[in-house]
């Protein structure tokens, strides 16, 4: 079936949010695809949306809020995000037909102000009042200078000379004092980051002489275990089992982690096993194939996958995955998940899938401080949201 044309789509946005696009690429914003389900349900968080962005990366909060309230509403639609953000005509002409096909199958005819919904949200494009000044209007992309630019067309009026007067408060004494500020604000964080820096060569030292000691008693539990090689003590065979133990022998490791969408894309891996470009790839397909295809309802988040076994968790669209060992605790991988995914929550607050995409430097750094090679070397939160917060404090 044919859905509308781009001007009854424009017509119809403009008349219900009383705003003035004259393209279809100017929604990839995000911003009236917020307002126009907020005139369905009327709770989106229109304080957060931000009409007047040009730049890409600033449509991430407004799609952020978007896909919050699909969530929040039970709405399964897929949102191409990337396609959006790129300002791409096709993407944003057919999502703009299907959310028109869903507002009016949920559009209860309730009336709507849409500008006080905006509230001081102020959008650089202006509410259509006829067709003689459409054209006169702005693209909501351009920043508050052209329109100053586009004010009055006539010739300027003279200047006035003004009387020559002493100001009451130096100007220049007014920016050395802000400099100075924000110069004494600035040491204060240099001398904070210093003693960080101080401590943090001091707990590097202390790892290292520990590392030493530790070493050099290793070294003589294994020189005296060579020298009685022979003696049968059942105590001398077993401290031999545990220095000699190898990776393989009833250790659980994880295999490799994947976070993957109901798409198939994957928005991290992380492999603890050597593989090459062409098996990672071969692995994320059948992962994914796997793991959509089970009934979320009725079956465990846990199955066989060739030698190993895929323990798994499902939040709103996206799938965390661990391959493990056959043998390995399902229930306590199932907690490891939890885990990881409460840090990321408490990092980015209420986390969802773009922050994966637009911050995954930041989501590898959180990775790598709750495993290592394999094995999960932190479980404290608190001491993980404080290196991390460090870590930021750097940047």
């Amino acid at each position: 079936m044919t859905g509308e044309s781009r001007i009854e789509l424009l017509n119809w946005i403009n008349s219900l949010l009383q705003l003035n696009y004259t393209k279809i690429e100017q929604l990839g914003t995000g911003a009236a695809y917020c307002q126009i389900l907020d005139s369905i349900y009327g709770d989106v968080q229109m304080s957060k949306v931000k009409f007047d962005t040009n730049q890409v990366y600033e449509y991430v909060n407004n799609f952020k809020v978007l896909q919050n309230a699909f969530a929040a509403h039970g709405i399964e639609k897929v949102v191409p995000v990337e396609g959006l953000m790129k300002l791409k005509f096709q993407d944003n002409i057919e999502f703009t037909q299907w959310l028109k096909k869903f507002w009016d199958q949920n559009y209860g005819g309730n009336d709507y102000d849409p500008i006080s919904r905006r509230k001081s949200k102020v959008a650089t494009t202006k509410p259509a009042r006829n067709n003689s000044n459409a054209n006169a209007s702005l693209s909501f992309t351009r920043s508050s200078t052209s329109s100053i630019n586009k004010v009055a067309t006539g010739s300027p009026a003279p200047l006035r000379k003004l009387p020559s007067r002493t100001l009451p408060v130096s100007t220049s004494n007014v920016f050395s004092n802000n400099n100075s500020s924000r110069i004494e604000d600035m040491e204060q964080e240099i001398a904070e980051l210093r003693s960080s820096v101080g401590h943090l060569k001091m707990n590097l030292e202390k790892a290292q002489t520990d590392r030493t000691f530790y070493y050099s008693k290793l070294i003589s539990v294994e020189t005296y275990l060579q020298a009685n090689e022979h003696d049968d003590n059942p105590h001398l065979a077993a401290i031999r089992s545990i220095l000699y133990r190898s990776n393989e022998d009833n250790i659980e490791l994880i295999r490799f982690i994947l976070v993957q969408n109901r798409q198939g894309k994957t928005r991290l891996s992380k492999w603890y096993i050597p593989l090459d470009d062409e098996e990672k790839n071969k692995l994320k397909a059948e992962v994914h194939r796997i793991v959509a295809s089970r009934d979320q309802k009725h079956q465990s988040n846990f199955t066989e996958f060739r030698n190993y076994k895929i323990v798994y968790r499902r939040y709103a669209g996206l799938f965390f995955c661990f391959c493990v060992d056959a043998n390995d605790n399902e229930l306590g991988y199932l907690e490891a998940i939890h885990f990881f995914v409460e840090i990321l929550d408490s990092y980015f607050g209420n986390v969802c899938e773009l922050d994966l995409v637009f911050n995954f430097y930041k989501v590898y750094a959180i990775l790598d401080e709750i495993f290592i090679a394999g094995e999960m070397e932190e479980v404290s939160k608190p001491k993980i949201m404080e290196r991390l917060q460090f870590i930021e404090k750097l940047e």
